[in-house]
């Protein structure tokens, strides 16, 4: 938090310069701010809505899919799903199918990758390894 010119600093240096206390002190905060995890950022969303209920999927920056079950009738299941690390096969673009039972993805390099959201989000199903 704080003010926005505050959150940004710059050090101009020239051939010769000597380093302050003060310049060692912003280099040290700027490459802690650099080596600080970001959060994730969602690529792509679906969602699909029927009677029996409604299943919405997020595609995040950090190589994993979320899954998140909601049936009219039961508890809601999320799950957190590893996907492939290799930018190409980031995804693209997704969609729900009609029934719910499936997630199609479409990754950079043109594959098509069908994610089985009922065998994974069902309340008997254990949780998958992180």
């Amino acid at each position: 938090g704080g003010d926005l010119l505050t959150e940004y600093k710059c050090i101009v240096l020239q051939t010769g310069d000597v380093l302050t206390e003060d310049d060692v002190v912003i280099l040290q905060e700027m490459q802690a701010a650099q080596e600080r995890p970001k959060p994730p950022v969602v690529n792509a969303v679906a969602i699909g809505c029927t009677e029996k209920g409604s299943v919405m999927a997020l595609a995040l920056s950090n190589d994993f899919l979320v899954l998140r079950e909601a049936p009219r009738d039961g508890t809601p299941a999320v799950r957190q799903l590893p996907w492939f690390k290799e930018p190409v096969k980031r995804v693209a673009a997704m969609d729900v199918s009609p029934s719910l039972d499936w997630l199609l993805c479409v990754t950079h390099d043109c594959t098509v990758c069908l994610v089985p959201i009922q065998a994974l989000c069902s309340s008997h199903t254990a949780s998958l390894p992180h």
